[in-house]
């Protein structure tokens, strides 16, 4: 009986193969195209990190006695940095190195109490500053999702700003971050504004 039901199995024609492989191919297309738009149309590497920009490496001071005057006088310009950010996107960054190095000044001069008080200041900074980076970057890909021209070149000048005089090696996540906001705005710019 499990015989006859094979033999009663309707057949594949030649021509229902050739249609059905031409369909495949051309979902397969479809899904492939669509993948790339998609990833065109928002921010590469959800990871992404202001970090590399925000983070001081020496003290640039020669002499110890120095240091401590040298990380006093950073914390001060870090401070009026920190004031201006909400104007300047750039000098949030600024204040951030800043802080960094007043850590670092401080600790090589001997003083880890004033060290510690400005690594905490650094810290809670940076919090602040990678929480606007990455609302920046939500609100873009929000923007270009809805075709929303106008807020989507907001965010981009917004993200720009944070990222203005930063100087990364051409290989750096952020750097292709920067083309990728280049070529966002030049697209965006193109683009004919709604009417109101």
């Amino acid at each position: 009986m499990a015989h006859q039901s094979l033999t009663h199995m309707p057949t594949i024609t030649t021509r229902q193969g050739v249609a059905f492989a031409a369909v495949f191919a051309l979902f397969v297309g479809a899904l492939c195209l669509s993948h790339e738009q998609s990833t065109e149309l928002r921010p590469q590497q959800p990871d992404l990190t202001l970090l590399p920009l925000l983070q001081a490496t020496e003290c640039h001071s020669l002499s110890s006695e120095s240091r401590l005057q040298h990380a006093a006088q950073l914390q001060q310009i870090a401070a009026a940095k920190m004031q201006r950010a909400i104007f300047v996107a750039s000098d949030g960054v600024q204040a951030a190195n800043l802080l960094s190095e007043a850590s670092i000044c401080a600790q090589q001069a001997g003083d880890a109490a004033e060290s510690q008080r400005s690594l905490s200041q650094w810290r809670q900074w940076v919090t602040d500053l990678s929480t606007q980076f990455q609302s920046h970057r939500l609100r873009l890909a929000l923007a270009l999702q809805t075709h929303r021209t106008g807020d989507a070149l907001a965010e981009v000048h917004a993200l720009r700003g944070l990222l203005q005089g930063s100087a990364l090696p051409a290989d750096a996540p952020l750097s292709h971050f920067q083309r990728w906001l280049d070529a966002q705005e030049r697209q965006l710019a193109a683009k004919p504004k709604a009417r109101q």
